[in-house]
């Protein structure tokens, strides 16, 4: 956490409880924020109150509309983690062609079948890490049903 400019906090009713996070992360964080000019962006994954958390619900959470990302459709979801994705590329000054020389036509694993290939096998080894971890019942069913609609979209491009 040393150099970041930019923290992501994945928001659940786990980080909100944590006594680690409230204790020990979140008040790093803030004092990077004030002294360092720390950037935090929020990422609400699932219901949760953190509205009622005052250092919380000071800061813009993404989704901008302060939805969690689990209530949005597999479509939503991966607009809302594109547009961060972008936002944080933004923030850090980064033009995604610019190192690409013109010249060099697409690898299979530039392609954009590959290149999607490639996302939803990402997506599915955090679908299944956040599983491992969630606690509660039902984000653990949501989390199953995204598991699977990964495997279902990996077989596709496979295919």
């Amino acid at each position: 956490m040393g150099g970041a400019g930019i923290a992501v906090l994945l928001i659940s009713a786990d980080f909100l409880t944590s006594g680690f996070i409230r204790g020990t992360e979140v008040p790093r964080l803030l004092e990077r924020r004030a002294e360092e000019g720390l950037r935090i962006i929020p990422l609400i994954l699932w219901p949760c109150p953190w509205q009622r958390v005052a250092w919380l619900a000071g800061i813009q959470a993404r989704p901008k509309d302060g939805r969690p990302l689990a209530d949005g459709s597999a479509v939503q979801i991966e607009k809302d983690l594109s547009s961060l994705a972008g936002e944080i590329a933004d923030l850090l000054g980064h033009d995604a062609h610019a190192s690409r020389p013109a010249t060099i036509s697409p690898t299979a694993e530039e392609s954009p079948k590959g290149r999607a290939l490639t996302l939803w096998k990402e997506k599915l080894a955090f679908f299944q890490e956040q599983e491992a971890i969630a606690a509660d019942s039902s984000q653990k069913f949501a989390l199953r049903k995204q598991i699977e609609e990964a495997k279902e979209r990996i077989r596709e491009l496979e295919g």
